[in-house]
């Protein structure tokens, strides 16, 4: 079955102009899967993918196919997403881009499952009901079109990120900012899907007067099985979030359109991640046009030949990789990426208000990010409005200002070792509807991530420390200096 998703999918590359070199073929091998390989010696400057800008799923994308499929005007829209963003907020769900490309996904998935949407050896997608192949109807044409390529993304195989952990797995994260983000993507998946299932399930059923087909049917009451759609859910989430690519790979600026999102590339996902390869990704933008383009992948040293070809993703911590990939390094090549999640909170485990994630990274000399001290300072700044700001402050004042930052971060690394060495012994509690023993990738895959982790919160606790007992020091040498005065 893999390989003739897999030959559907080449064959749906080549009808959308994307090109690779001659000797590049979809292989597999033990540790990385499916992926690609070259059969040739590739000299450094090798082009190994060659796409069209049109051909990428994004979030714009994914929202009007969707819309199109429920019958709803390109007139319509822009009201219509604010009706939605609104709704989703009752739900107390912030919508964002790559939402719309998760349940595009889901959507598809659901419909291939069901029998509603095939696709062909040739790299076709077709409409049929129980065997029956018809043509492509026109409101579904948008929805399906990159159905080829999501019927080849591993299904329902991806099952080594946290997202699909079992209670016994999910337990071993506890302590960690893992286990948090786990849970409260969790969480919102939930909503985000009860949501959305409400709202298209009244869109089929309100086109129905005027449109009556059997898929629009048949996929408004199949949300009557939530449990389902949450499992199809966490593979779209997943999935999303182990191929996507920032806008940038279609020459758009992310930083100017914030609001367009990350984007899955057919193709050029095939390709997997090596810390360290050297690669270029480049956009040549069309003459005939400012929105067309094309993207390439350019290797910048030589690959051997009978070896896969990657890509590189960029820099990865062991979080980054366990949480959205599935997988983590060697320990020893680990630590070089690795970073510690921290989040102020408040009180207790509440975030403050505003609070943000912040990475320490791994190392002797490693402080602190600047943004952390800031945000620790501005809190405790805001509980006491009576001390002097720093414009006004001698310096004896920011010394003693600085040490109260500093030992509110010692106490707070102190809390989170604590919590994260008792972590998983705490008493079990039931997190999903998944039961099960503890499997020995996942097993693992957890250790390197908790040794990662226990190291540098130990790093971090020693060179707040030492920032403590500098800070003593000068204070110390400016009172004797203040007092010889």
């Amino acid at each position: 079955m893999v390989g003739q998703q897999i030959e559907s999918l080449q064959k749906w590359l080549e009808k959308r102009d994307v090109r690779l070199p001659a000797g590049l073929y979809f292989g597999s091998d033990a540790t990385c899967g499916t992926s690609i390989f070259t059969k040739d010696t590739l000299p450094a400057g090798t082009c190994a993918i060659d796409l069209p800008s049109d051909l990428p799923i994004t979030s714009t994308f994914s929202y009007d196919a969707i819309c199109d499929s429920v019958g709803i005007s390109p007139d319509q829209r822009q009201q219509e997403k604010e009706i939605v963003d609104a709704t989703f907020a009752q739900a107390g769900v912030e919508l964002v881009p790559a939402d719309w490309v998760v349940l595009h996904l889901l959507l598809v998935r659901l419909l291939l499952d069901e029998g509603l949407v095939h696709v062909t050896s040739d790299g076709d997608a077709k409409m049929g009901l129980k065997g029956e192949r018809t043509s492509i109807r026109p409101h579904m044409l948008r929805l399906i079109e990159h159905a080829p390529y999501i019927n080849a993304i591993p299904y329902p195989e991806i099952a080594l990120t946290p997202l699909h952990f079992n209670d016994a797995e999910l337990r071993m994260l506890r302590g960690t900012s893992l286990f948090g983000a786990t849970v409260q993507r969790r969480s919102r998946g939930e909503k985000v899907v009860d949501t959305f299932s409400k709202w298209l399930a009244h869109h089929c059923l309100e086109s129905l007067s005027s449109d009556i087909t059997e898929e629009r049917f048949l996929s408004a009451s199949l949300f009557a099985g939530t449990g389902r759609l949450q499992r199809l859910w966490r593979w779209a989430d997943t999935s999303f979030g182990s191929r996507s690519f920032p806008s940038r790979i279609l020459g758009i600026d992310d930083e100017a359109n914030p609001s367009f999102g990350a984007v899955l590339v057919p193709g050029l996902d095939s390709f997997n991640h090596q810390r360290g390869r050297r690669v270029t990704w480049q956009f040549d933008r069309s003459s005939h046009s400012s929105n067309a383009g094309r993207t390439r992948l350019i290797l910048d040293t030589p690959t051997e030949a009978g070896t896969q070809v990657f890509n590189n993703y960029g820099a990865k911590s062991t979080e980054e990789l366990l949480g959205s990939y599935g997988f983590v390094l060697k320990e020893s090549v680990a630590k070089q990426d690795d970073a510690l999640g921290l989040l102020i909170s408040a009180k207790g485990d509440v975030p403050a208000s505003g609070s943000s994630l912040h990475w320490w990274k791994h190392g002797a000399d490693q402080g602190p990010p600047p943004a952390l001290i800031d945000e620790i300072r501005n809190l405790l700044r805001s509980g006491d409005a009576q001390k002097p700001r720093q414009g006004e402050s001698s310096e004896l004042d920011q010394i003693e200002e600085d040490g109260e930052v500093y030992a509110a971060l010692e106490d707070m690394l102190h809390a989170k070792l604590q919590a994260f060495c008792e972590g998983p012994g705490l008493p079990a509690d039931e997190f999903s509807d998944s039961q099960g023993s503890v499997r020995p990738a996942v097993s693992d895959m957890v250790a390197v991530y908790r040794k990662g982790q226990e190291e540098i919160l130990e790093q971090a606790i020693r060179w707040t420390e030492s920032k403590l007992q500098e800070l003593e020091q000068q204070w110390s040498q400016l009172e004797d200096a203040t007092e010889g005065q």
